[in-house]
């Protein structure tokens, strides 16, 4: 889960805590149900999400630079990219390798296409969610089925990770390897293998997103803080296997001879790598005006945007967290013992350092909103459970309806939202435009939103509109005068062609079937080749 949450010896639960030395006594008499409702839980997620998975989110930016390195390896071109601000015959090294290598795989068996790599995304996403459940189970931290039920399915169904677990980009296998170093965590005392699974998934943290690094060393300092050095033990292993993460990751380029390179892609991105200067700092506090990324909007999002990924408003952990914030008002804090108020300033700093701290030492954006989610949406059912005494009937009420609302804000609204532009969102009308436009030679500028499309019929793409050094001004080798078609929205075309001169002509497409399918859909780009000279 979100990176590394274990239970302590006196059943506290916590990040980076210590775990009952003892396989939960209640699991073998727990009802037979409970494991069947998982399984439908995770089978309905599955299911919904594959049915729109190439329906929303519209492909972003994002999406194509971090598939780019899987997809040139699978169709033969090495581990390259022309994406990431390096020479496209260099070895790629702009981010890290898990999710190329874990997506490459999948390639190679299921093939190459947007429904695959979105695909890929949702089942590591359930995986780990399957995860947290079992370790839920083995562990007293939730004793409840129906309340360990709800908590994977708040852990399922965020307003924001949602969105976040459909899309094509490393996020989830950060979130499926927090997930393993949780699960390994809860393995009972006798299992002296648990401190080797421990390093291990600790290992892959590095090689999973750059963002596990800061995030876990402020999970242990949170847990230092508030639970001292009671599991000295976990952590000690949760900290040798990141220290052996980093050495491996650095050894792997290094082998490549690519090491210098990924720390000058990687540095500029961190606070070590800002300008310093007053008004950059300036901005990385407040933000641009109105409502840009800022030290406020790190915590939750802009309330008022609905669309941008990087400041996108997550109602769902703002919901669970105004419960926490219930379960700490004064009678109920008078009414819990030293373990759970221990834990809730624990959540409570969670929620309130990660955000400011990520955001300040690189960026927070909208899809890293599950670190601080999935901490909230395991919280809240354990804090049912130890506030079970309060009979009030309609606080209560009150509780389940806001957790009822943050899983309804997730994959139900998310997926119902989209209906009434079902056809518009359809990639399956460029997709065949495409395959009746392109040569196997051709060396194509697309706009990124139709790099799926276009990926699987040319020998070399480069993409407009990517954020990690995709555009044309840091692109070391675009091979201008051998580009051959351009597949451009409007307002992208004079741009392009000014970079790549020569002459163009527009293609038309009234003789194609699926060209009027395609005007109506939000892929509909035009095609133009160059001319001869």
């Amino acid at each position: 889960m979100t990176a590394i949450l274990f239970l302590d010896s006196h059943q506290a639960p916590f990040i980076l805590a210590r775990v009952n030395s003892e396989t939960n006594p209640k699991s073998a008499s727990e009802p037979r149900w409970e494991f069947a409702s998982v399984i439908f839980i995770l089978a309905v997620f599955i299911l919904v999400n594959l049915v729109v998975a190439t329906r929303t989110p519209t492909v972003y930016a994002d999406e194509p630079q971090h598939v780019d390195p899987a997809a040139n390896l699978y169709f033969g071109n090495g581990f390259t990219s022309t994406m990431w601000g390096q020479d496209s015959h260099e070895f790629w090294c702009g981010y890290v390798p898990l999710y190329n290598g874990i997506l490459y795989s999948f390639f190679k068996i299921f093939g190459f296409g947007l429904f695959q790599a979105r695909a890929l995304n949702d089942l590591l996403a359930a995986a780990g969610g399957f995860l947290i459940w079992a370790a839920l189970r083995r562990t007293a931290f939730v004793g409840q089925p129906a309340n360990r039920l709800l908590c994977l399915a708040l852990i399922l169904s965020g307003s924001v990770s949602t969105l976040t677990f459909r899309t094509a980009r490393p996020d989830a296998t950060m979130f499926f390897v927090c997930a393993a170093v949780f699960f390994s965590c809860c393995q009972p005392a006798s299992r002296r293998w648990r401190y080797l699974a421990i390093v291990f998934f600790s290992a892959l943290l590095p090689a999973a997103g750059i963002a596990m690094l800061p995030y876990a060393v402020l999970l242990i300092l949170i847990n230092l803080a508030v639970y001292g050095l009671v599991n000295l033990d976990r952590l000690a292993a949760v900290a040798a296997g990141l220290l052996a993460g980093i050495a491996a990751l650095a050894e792997f380029y290094h082998h490549f001879s690519t090491l210098q390179t990924f720390v000058k892609l990687f540095l500029p991105n961190t606070a070590l790598g800002g300008t310093g200067t007053t008004f950059a700092w300036r901005e990385k506090i407040f933000g641009q005006f109105p409502g840009g990324a800022g030290i406020f909007t790190s915590f939750f999002g802009n309330p008022l945007e609905f669309l941008s990924q990087q400041t996108l408003f997550d109602y769902s952990a703002a919901l669970l967290f105004l419960l926490v914030i219930f379960f700490a008002a004064p009678k109920m804090w008078r009414g819990a013992d030293v373990r759970a108020r221990k834990f809730l300033v624990f959540i409570a700093a969670v929620t309130l350092t990660v955000p400011p701290f990520m955001h300040l030492t690189a960026h927070f954006p909208s899809y890293y909103r599950w670190m601080v989610f999935v901490p909230l949406a395991v919280a809240v059912p354990h804090l049912l459970e130890i506030h079970a005494s309060a009979k009030h009937f309609l606080l209560r009420r009150l509780v389940f309806f806001v957790i009822g609302l943050s899983i309804f804000l997730g994959v139900p609204a998310r997926t119902l939202a989209i209906i009434p532009s079902w056809t518009a969102r359809s990639t399956m009308p460029i997709d065949r435009v495409a395959a009746q436009m392109l040569r196997p030679s051709d060396i194509v500028i697309c706009s990124a939103k139709i790099y799926f499309a276009v990926r699987p019929h040319a020998r070399s793409v480069y993409a407009i509109g990517i954020t990690a050094g995709g555009d044309f001004s840091r692109t070391k080798n675009l091979p201008a005068q051998d580009i051959s078609l351009l597949c451009l929205f409007p307002a992208d075309v004079e741009t392009v062609m000014q970079t790549v001169g020569g002459k163009w002509e527009k293609v038309p497409l009234d003789k194609i079937p699926e060209a009027a399918a395609l005007a109506k859909t939000r892929y509909a780009v035009d095609f133009y080749r160059r001319e001869p000279n």
